[in-house]
């Protein structure tokens, strides 16, 4: 077959017949001299880009290492606020068992005082009955004394009655022996009270003493409590420091407070396990989950929801509001129930993110954290479209929500959808000669840059996927 150049060359010489073969030969020549100038001219050219996309490499490489220098500097910072929190933790037990162990012995106090109290009211009755029994006594005694009055004074009526001496004496023996009697009980029963009058002052010691340790354990108790609550707020203080430490580590936006976690579920993001790296059998899907997990129990998100895409777009919860999602029992309860019903979820279909972020946007989130392995291909009503046009309507409408976007890569995000050849030599070079754009990577790095998130790859996933 013959070339465009030869067909052109022999119409040349039909029309011209007259001119020699001298005269053709000289018109080729400067012919050809001038599609050389052409060639050489489209060589410099391509060597111009590949020398501006070099400086570019050469700049992002340098960018790297001062972010790695960042990196290492967040990390000894996250070690020394863990080892002091570690101490304050022990400090918090130490004083959590002390505190036990007095209000071990704030009941022990307590019962014994409770004892002591029900033997002075014992002793106090016995103590009544007693007073009781002496003024029963005396009274006793205030009538002998009446009937030996009387008595004396029968005596000297009697004398004139004729009543024998000796009758009267042993009378009088009588009333006196039972006077003595009854003195000497008397007396005991006296003994007895004095007795419990010291005992009594005992227990009355006793007892205000006892109230005042009992005061000095409440106090030193009190002491004990207010330094807890300290320790406790310095504790929560320091893991606040640390969730800001991990945020800045990671480049997410300070202001979670109010976090859509959107999961790709399409197909890609199934694993594909072929025998070879079990790393790359992992898939997008199974790292995905395991990060959410991660980042949940690691970051100070207040509130969540979890929208997955594929074809179709689920929320969880329904409805229009959030789960909290805090650091107290409430919170780690419903971040439970948060990957359970991620956990619950297979792949399958198609990249709905343009419906995902549009859920996202009616909860009015103050952070969106995206992750996915693919560019979109399906509009918001679950018809396919051209990845282009999706992905600038998606740019288009997160500059005007202007609502922080961290967007996580899985799996090939480094690679075109159609990639040349290129198994005999490195992504980078073929990067180099201009053969490979990675467009997922751009739409990832433009929609974090355009809203003011950041950007994340899981580069140890894409490159298990292609190691061989």
């Amino acid at each position: 077959m013959s070339s465009p150049w030869r067909e052109h060359e022999s119409s040349e010489y039909g029309a011209l017949g007259w001119i020699s073969n001298l005269d053709a030969l000289m018109i080729g020549s400067i012919l050809t001299f001038f599609v050389a100038i052409a060639a050489l001219y489209a060589y410099a050219q391509a060597d111009s880009e590949l020398r501006k996309k070099n400086l570019k490499e050469e700049a992002g490489v340098a960018e790297v290492n001062d972010l790695e220098r960042k990196i290492a500097d967040l990390i000894s910072q996250i070690q020394l606020l863990r080892a002091e929190l570690e101490k304050r933790n022990a400090t918090i037990a130490a004083l959590e068992s002390h505190q036990r162990a007095l209000e071990a012995a704030e009941n022990e106090w307590k019962l014994a005082y409770a004892a002591a109290k029900a033997d002075v009211e014992t002793l106090r009755k016995e103590l009544d009955e007693l007073i009781k029994r002496i003024a029963a006594l005396e009274q006793s005694l205030k009538l002998k004394g009446e009937e030996l009055a009387k008595v004396k004074t029968e005596f000297e009526q009697l004398k004139d009655l004729s009543k024998t001496k000796s009758e009267l004496l042993a009378q009088i023996k009588q009333i006196d022996a039972e006077l003595q009697a009854m003195k000497r009980e008397f007396e005991i029963i006296l003994a007895e009270a004095n007795e419990l009058k010291k005992k009594n002052a005992s227990l009355e010691a006793q007892n205000l003493k006892m109230q005042q340790e009992l005061a000095a354990i409440l106090k030193k108790m009190q002491e004990m409590q207010e330094e807890l609550d300290r320790l406790k707020t310095e504790a929560k203080r320091f893991r606040v420091e640390e969730f800001i430490v991990r945020r800045q580590l990671l480049g997410i936006p300070s202001d979670l407070q109010s976090v859509a976690i959107l999961v790709d579920r399409s197909l890609s993001m199934k694993a594909q396990d072929d025998g070879k790296n079990m790393e790359a059998a992992q898939g997008g899907w199974e790292v995905a989950k395991e990060t959410v997990r991660t980042w949940l129990a690691g970051l100070d998100m207040e509130r969540s929801v979890l929208i997955t895409f594929g074809t179709d777009v689920k929320v969880f919860p329904e409805g229009a509001g959030l789960l909290e999602t805090g650091q107290d029992d409430v919170g780690r309860k419903n971040r439970d129930a948060l990957l359970a019903q991620l956990d619950s979820l297979k792949p399958g279909g198609y990249t709905n993110t343009l419906g995902a972020l549009e859920k996202a946007y009616e909860r009015g989130v103050s952070t969106i954290i995206l992750f996915t392995d693919g560019e979109p291909t399906v509009s918001s009503d679950g018809n396919h479209g051209s990845p282009e046009e999706l992905t600038q309507k998606i740019l288009t409408l997160a500059k005007e929500k202007k609502i922080p976007i961290v967007t996580v890569a899985l799996g090939d995000y480094g690679y075109p959808v159609y990639r040349p050849q290129v198994r005999d030599e490195t992504l980078a070079a073929a990067v180099k000669r201009g053969e490979v754009r990675p467009r997922l990577m751009e739409f990832l790095t433009s929609l974090s840059h355009d809203t003011g998130g950041t950007f994340i790859g899981k580069a140890a996933y894409a490159a298990a996927n292609h190691a061989e």
